[in-house]
């Protein structure tokens, strides 16, 4: 029986279906301000479930906190989000993944009305940040020197691993790929990233040209000697939201 991944974002849903043959992809705009489209994401998930099983919910959004797992204390959630983020809306709950391969611990807010859906109505509690499956991802890839951008819609995540430890995790909002290529040359100089680090360019979103990225990156001095590699859409959705690893 065929996979089923719903991932889930501030404006959009995307059902994810993995079976041998490849992967499909319906993509519905969320707005629960119109109960007409919040109908058409009941009736689109329901549809799916009778075709597939439920293997994955993901969310993303930017506000999300890194914190050392031995320091961790899950009493104290609200107290480390707040810290970066500050006050939590009444309309959100607070969740954390747990990556065990680094470490971390990934605490973010989701909205409230998607933690009771998916506990009421698809009796699946579990649900990811997308963050925990990229970071879960890179830190099993064998380069040990890496830059990675993952590029969503209007935002980015930039994750540097220096010796297979993560540097760097921040996710930032973009209007034009420039304003992508002024924060990776800052970041660069920031941390002394040299050019034997391998850059890797993700597409997590259909809204982005990763070869226009690439021919700007490569009109800097800065960037004209990295082993750049690019992932498009498919990768992204196949071997991440779709990946078979799992962390709790």
């Amino acid at each position: 029986m065929q996979q089923l991944v719903l991932s889930f974002s501030e404006n959009t849903l995307t059902l994810l279906q993995k079976n041998e043959l490849g992967t499909s992809m319906e993509q519905l705009p969320l707005d629960l301000n119109k109960p007409l489209v919040n109908h058409r994401m009941s009736t689109s998930i329901q549809s799916a479930l009778r075709q597939s099983s439920l293997h994955r919910i993901t969310w993303f959004a930017p506000d999300y906190t890194l914190f050392p797992s031995n320091l961790f204390d899950a009493t104290q959630l609200q107290a480390y989000y707040e810290l970066n983020h500050g006050r939590l809306a009444e309309t959100l709950t607070l969740r954390y993944d747990t990556i065990q391969s680094l470490e971390l611990v990934v605490i973010y807010s989701v909205p409230v009305w998607l933690t009771e859906y998916c506990k009421n109505e698809l009796q699946h509690k579990q649900l990811q940040h997308e963050v925990s499956l990229q970071l879960n991802y890179l830190a099993q890839k064998k380069q040990a020197d890496q830059i990675h951008v993952f590029f969503h819609e209007s935002k980015f995540v930039l994750s540097v691993f220096k010796q297979k430890r993560l540097l760097s995790c921040t996710a930032n909002d973009f209007q034009q790929e420039s304003d992508f290529i002024y924060f990776l040359l800052a970041h660069q100089q920031k941390l002394g990233l040299d050019q034997s680090f391998i850059l890797g360019l993700t597409q997590a979103n259909e809204g982005i040209a990763l070869h226009h990225i690439q021919q700007l990156l490569l009109k800097f001095k800065d960037f004209e000697n990295f082993t750049i590699q690019e992932f498009q859409l498919f990768t992204y959705q196949n071997d991440i939201l779709c990946g078979s690893y799992e962390e709790h």
